[in-house]
């Protein structure tokens, strides 16, 4: 009897002195009603009061959530909206990822029952190098470039804003760099969301998955030109699995065309995370192309003068483009697929397929270095199966 009474007075029920000395049927026993036998119905009262009448049981006490601190990336569907990135979350950190060359949004948020300003302050930090699979590829850091707004002014480091209006959005448009990098947003808030603080990581990589090209031996058609020690770029041969799989094609027919013959030397792809890929190590081009793992520059020393021609069609009539380059010396053909490939418009890059530059056979920038050669004109010994012409010659003639 004690425990009803207690539940009902904590519970706000106002009940008449009689009813004190009256049973109360907890089990639903009482064969007669509650009206004719005295007994109280517990349940019926209980509902009444709280689920008809909840403001009476617990007054005076509003409801209130707390102010919540948020940093988010946003970035531009294809449709040209605005939207947020899809994170991955970690402990107190947020992981999002934008591609090389975009643009995107980096917003703070005080939000829930604010009726004061907030503030925020934001440092950033750059790391274009981690030990292992997900590293982005340059261990240098010299000269980095700072972050900027999309008008190409620089973002301060840190930078806050204060007073801000309660509810409301603080955005700033940001460029992405053209070179892959992690960018760690590091964010404290004051005023109506003072003492949180927030971490938002950005992963600037192409949005392809690249994986590293396989090893070659003389009996796959080709090897990778190894990589110097302590290089800036410790790798450098990441590729597509399309492009990988047509590479691994190239060498099995060059062996098969030419089985005794030295192999093709693969040399430059991507970087693990793609994007720019500086030669210079100034965070600009002029690794041209090898951007999105589509693209393999070839060795041409260890293709005999004479050969040079069939391997440029060899290589047309299997859907490549190729070109001769001059960014760094005339010693390669930059090679990439004629679907996907992208465009080719680079100072220095003369085309040898057909398709491309219109005529034939292919320009002597191709075929020649610009030390003197000293290998034989040709060996059909070496190359006996070379094609002598590009598949789409006779359709142009």
């Amino acid at each position: 009897m004690k425990i009803v009474m207690v539940l009902l007075t904590v519970l706000g029920l106002n009940l008449p002195a009689f009813c004190f000395g009256l049973e109360v049927d907890f089990d639903g026993k009482s064969k007669q009603s509650g009206k004719d036998s005295g007994f109280i119905d517990v349940g019926k009262i209980i509902s009444a009061n709280i689920l008809d009448n909840y403001s009476s049981v617990i007054p005076n006490i509003p409801f209130r959530a707390e102010n919540k601190a948020t940093v988010r990336i946003l970035v531009l569907s294809d449709s040209g909206e605005w939207i947020p990135a899809e994170p991955k979350l970690e402990k107190d950190n947020s992981y999002y990822q934008t591609k090389p060359g975009s643009e995107y949004i980096f917003q703070c948020s005080c939000t829930g029952d604010v009726t004061a300003p907030w503030s925020f302050s934001t440092t950033y930090s750059e790391q274009p190098w981690k030990k292992g699979a997900t590293s982005p590829g340059h261990s240098h850091t010299a000269g980095i470039p700072s972050i900027s707004y999309t008008s190409g002014a620089p973002v301060p480091n840190p930078f806050s804003a204060n007073n801000l209006t309660p509810n409301v959005d603080n955005v700033i448009h940001v460029k992405a760099f053209d070179f892959a990098t992690t960018i760690i947003w590091k964010t404290s808030f004051g005023g109506a969301c003072n003492g949180q603080t927030a971490t938002a990581i950005t992963d600037i990589k192409e949005d392809v998955a690249l994986s590293p090209m396989p090893a070659g031996a003389d009996a796959d058609g080709y090897l990778l030109s190894p990589v110097a020690n302590n290089a800036a770029h410790p790798s450098i041969q990441n590729i597509t699995a399309d492009f990988g799989r047509s590479l691994l094609k190239l060498g099995t027919t060059w062996r098969t065309t030419c089985p005794a013959s030295e192999s093709l030397v693969y040399q430059r792809m991507s970087l693990p995370w793609g994007g720019v890929y500086d030669r210079d190590l100034n965070w600009k081009e002029p690794y041209y192309g090898h951007n999105k793992g589509v693209a393999v520059d070839i060795s041409k020393k260890a293709i005999l003068k004479g050969n040079r021609q069939g391997l440029i069609n060899l290589m047309c009539n299997q859907g490549y483009k190729v070109y001769s380059e001059q960014d760094l010396t005339d010693d390669h053909y930059h090679v990439t697929l004629r679907a996907g490939g992208g465009i080719v418009n680079w100072p220095g890059a003369t085309a040898g397929c057909i398709v491309e530059s219109g005529i034939y056979p292919s320009p002597a920038a191709c075929l020649n270095l610009a030390q003197k050669d000293i290998e034989p004109v040709q060996d059909r010994a070496v190359c006996p199966y070379l094609p002598a012409d590009q598949d789409i010659k006779s359709e142009l003639q």
